[in-house]
């Protein structure tokens, strides 16, 4: 957070509670006691870690906020963005496993969950829409972050109208974790409705508990929260005040030792209070809401290298960092210094990644290898950029992949075998179908582009088998076709009622030398139906071929396979021959050769014969070479009572064929 008075930025400016080391090492409580009306919860639970000690001091708002000013709900709703940005819905996983605790290796191979994006325009402009939150558990398991909205008795209750813009602000939080993440993948652990939005609760709390500058609230908001029903043990309660006294004050425990058992990660109930002139980041330059959940996670410990005495930073620009008025480790005043130079870093969590949160891995012996890490607090979950989806995929058969990224990001697909995605490879969800012939394993690979340009990667290893399992096969063909045309094979490749991308080979059945052998003249692969049609040799001779199709199957997919070859048989056109004359000086013979279907046979060689009255015997005249439209004619003069007919002796496609016959007198 920038030093003030600076102009430049006019950045949250937070109050907090701090806890001596000496009370943080006491044993943890496994909540606050039942309350009783009047009573401080927070005294009351301090049998095991002592008193709650006033807040420090009250830090002024930033320049150009006004704590003070009430905000209607229409800015509420306005500064939230919610009206010009929906939500955007996504495909969910039917179980709760997206994410893993901070720190949790055994959780590391868990697919995260592709959830709804919340509503708003994200504060942070790096970002065109918030991340989506994590969702694992019940919601309501474990250590978890529950969000209030509370106001006070006699003032409206704005919860209804609001609902929609404070998940904008909670979403804010989630993209300061995910921008200071590596890779993107912290995210708060939220408690949760069953479909994983971050729940809000309101509550109730007396009249002036918001003005108590003992208290500033905390107190108050923790007791009506447990005699609302709400729970408080294993819960840290980031409270959205509808009040205008201040920026924001949350509370910290002084205990820097670097396990689990640290007291900030444990199930102590903690409390913090951000008003409303601050719930939005365009007011401060950051997610205040964010600044004091980090303060209940334990950032920033006083031995931290660049800490302050008051629990925050100096070495700018950093979401915790400003001149707070607090010592350095020399007890002098501590200044600001300016580390991190871009303006984005102001909206991001520690500057270094040497003070409080380091969701890599710390340096060996560096101060957060071995003291407090914030990011490996037990109220956050890790996202992970990954891909979900079936591990083994047996070849010819679809499975439905899911890519996940733990940032806003477009995606592109790819796989270390070709064939096996579709046309379109950059939606999240995407049809995996590798042909049949397949083996082995199929490498896939999400890359995902942020709109800054940062690439997150994505892999996933298929096995690419199954076991034993019959293929369907069937084939069919037109049964009798001409000879010199093509006869149209059809098949179709099932597992049941399921199509098979299927890698085939069609074959035909032929003799050489009394020798009969199968012999390919076409492969192909079958479509996501299952399907395939394939086109025959064009055969000029007469008879019956036999024809098969045989499928191409991996070692490992488990497929066995049986076909009965189909048959087609050839024949040539069936011809019709007319002839017809024409009396006159000299006389007309003429006819039409005709295929059976009627078409024309063009350019054929026509023999024309004729015998006279009495004479059994025919002789040859002429010939003639059919026209476009398959007529033939020719003059004759006979000198006695003659017949004629038109005779074609056929060709590679054509059958013979006769005409009538046809006399003509002298």
């Amino acid at each position: 957070m920038a030093a003030f008075p600076r102009s430049l930025v006019t950045l949250g400016v937070i109050a907090l509670m701090v806890v001596p080391a000496s009370v943080a090492s006491a044993t943890p409580s496994s909540g606050r006691p039942d309350a009783t009306p009047g009573s401080s919860v927070g005294s009351a639970q301090r049998a095991a870690h002592g008193h709650r000690p006033d807040p420090t001091h009250v830090d002024p708002a930033p320049r150009g906020v006004d704590v003070h000013a009430r905000v209607s709900t229409a800015e509420v709703v306005a500064r939230s963005g919610v009206e010009r940005r929906p939500a955007r819905l996504a495909p969910r996983s039917s179980s709760r496993t997206g994410s893993q605790l901070a720190g949790d290796t055994l959780a590391a191979d868990r697919p995260a969950v592709v959830l709804d994006v919340p509503a708003g325009v994200p504060g942070n402009p790096a970002i065109t829409q918030h991340v989506s939150p994590s969702c694992t558990g019940t919601g309501t398991d474990g250590n978890r972050v529950q969000v209030l909205y509370a106001y006070e008795a006699g003032q409206a209750d704005r919860l209804a109208s609001i609902r929609a813009s404070l998940q904008s602000y909670v979403a804010d939080v989630d993209d300061t974790f995910a921008l200071s993440s590596p890779n993107g993948n912290r995210r708060v652990r939220w408690v949760t409705s069953s479909s994983c939005v971050p729940d809000i609760r309101a509550v109730q709390v007396p009249v002036g508990s918001f003005g108590n500058t003992t208290t500033y609230g905390l107190d108050e908001i923790a007791t009506a929260a447990e005699q609302a029903g709400i729970q408080t043990a294993n819960r840290k309660l980031l409270t959205f005040a509808d009040a205008n006294g201040l920026c924001g004050i949350g509370e910290i425990y002084q205990d820097d030792s670097a396990a689990a058992t640290n007291t900030n990660n444990t199930a102590v109930p903690m409390v913090a209070r951000i008003d409303v002139a601050c719930w939005s980041m365009g007011a401060t330059g950051h997610s205040t809401p964010a600044h004091e959940l980090m303060h209940m996670l334990g950032g920033v410990q006083e031995s931290a290298p660049h800490s302050t005495t008051l629990g925050h930073c100096t070495d700018e620009n950093d979401v915790m960092c400003y001149e707070d008025g607090g010592f350095d480790h020399a007890g002098v005043h501590a200044l600001m210094t300016q580390v991190c130079q871009a303006d984005a870093d102001e909206r991001l969590f520690d500057c270094g990644r040497d003070d409080y949160f380091n969701a890599g891995t710390p340096g060996t012996g560096s101060y957060l290898a071995t003291h407090w890490n914030t990011a490996q607090s037990s109220y956050l979950n890790v996202m992970t950029t990954s891909i979900s989806g079936p591990t083994s995929l047996r070849p010819g058969l679809a499975a439905t992949y899911t890519a996940t990224p733990s940032l806003p990001a477009t995606v592109r697909w790819t796989a270390t075998a070709s064939g096996c995605l579709p046309a379109t490879v950059t939606s999240l969800s995407i049809r995996v179908q590798c042909p049949s012939s397949y083996h082995g394993t199929l490498g896939l690979t999400a890359t995902f582009t942020t709109s800054s340009g940062q690439q997150l990667v994505a892999k996933r290893s298929v096995s690419l088998s199954g076991p034993s399992a019959p293929l369907a096969v069937a084939l069919s063909a037109t049964s009798k076709v001409y000879t010199g045309y093509a006869a149209t094979l059809s098949t179709s490749v099932k597992y049941g009622a399921t199509p098979v991308r299927a890698r085939l080979s069609a074959q035909y059945y032929s003799k050489v030398n009394g020798v009969g052998t199968w012999r390919t003249f076409a492969t192909t692969t079958t479509s996501s139906t299952g399907t395939a049609r394939f086109s025959a040799p064009r055969w000029t001779t007469i008879g019956k071929r036999y024809y098969r199709v045989v499928v191409s199957v991996g070692s490992g997919s488990g497929w066995t396979t049986h076909v009965s070859p189909t048959r087609v048989t050839y024949s040539i056109y069936r011809m019709h021959l007319t002839s017809g004359v024409r009396s006159g000086r000299p006389d007309l013979v003429a006819g039409y050769l005709r295929t059976s279907t009627g078409a024309p046979a063009r350019y054929q060689n026509v023999r024309l014969q004729y015998r006279h009255s009495g004479s059994p015997t025919w002789h040859s005249l002429t010939w003639r070479k059919s026209s476009r439209t398959g007529r033939v004619a020719a003059s004759v003069q006979p000198r006695r009572r003659t017949y004629y007919r038109w005779v074609y002796y056929g060709a590679t496609y054509y059958g013979k064929a006769v005409s009538a016959q046809r006399y003509l007198r002298y």
